[in-house]
């Protein structure tokens, strides 16, 4: 009986092991990464995300990894702690080109349509931008699905550029 809870024991041990040597093989082969997200725009959890090309029309509703740009991530300066500094974000495609976003005061519409909230317009002393405006090719709107997120509801469309890889969630937990 102890021989064989010390295997099951093993086995809890090896296995996780084994998972990661296996995916680290397969992103030194195809350039995918096993990403950790420890944000709370997007569900917590572990995604696999593949590299893009910097052109291109994303799906809508993909979740997406981004190396934040400036416009984004000078105002959390202060707020972030470092460790998060350097961290790619996970955010959802919200908006594709040739959508008009009208952002108006806690309302984002999406072709005349209300999408979502912008809760953090009251919260925190952040600079917000309001207006409306058709995305373009070269451009995507992100969004997290976490209502307090920090996307483009605040600072607008960014460049398609910034989007580094297409994720898919492998095993997620609820936020707190």
């Amino acid at each position: 009986m102890r021989r064989r809870v010390a295997c099951f024991g093993l086995g809890l041990v090896m296995f996780p092991l084994f998972a990661l040597a296996a995916a680290s093989v397969y992103s030194w082969r195809t350039g995918t990464q096993l990403y950790r997200n420890i944000g709370s725009s997007i569900a917590p959890g572990w995604y696999l995300c593949q590299p893009v090309p910097s052109t291109g029309l994303l799906p809508l509703g993909a979740v997406v990894e981004i190396d934040p740009p400036a416009i984004a991530i000078s105002p959390l300066l202060s707020y972030l702690p470092d460790e998060w500094k350097a961290l790619h974000w996970l955010k959802q495609v919200a908006v594709v080109s040739g959508d008009e976003v009208c952002v108006a005061g806690e309302d984002v519409r999406v072709d005349d349509q209300v999408v979502a909230k912008r809760p953090l317009y009251h919260d925190y002393p952040l600079p917000y931008v309001e207006g409306c405006w058709t995305v373009a090719v070269d451009e995507v709107f992100i969004m997290g699905t976490n209502l307090r997120s920090w996307d483009s509801r605040y600072f607008g469309p960014i460049d398609r550029a910034a989007v580094v890889g297409v994720c898919t969630a492998l095993w997620t937990w609820e936020g707190k």
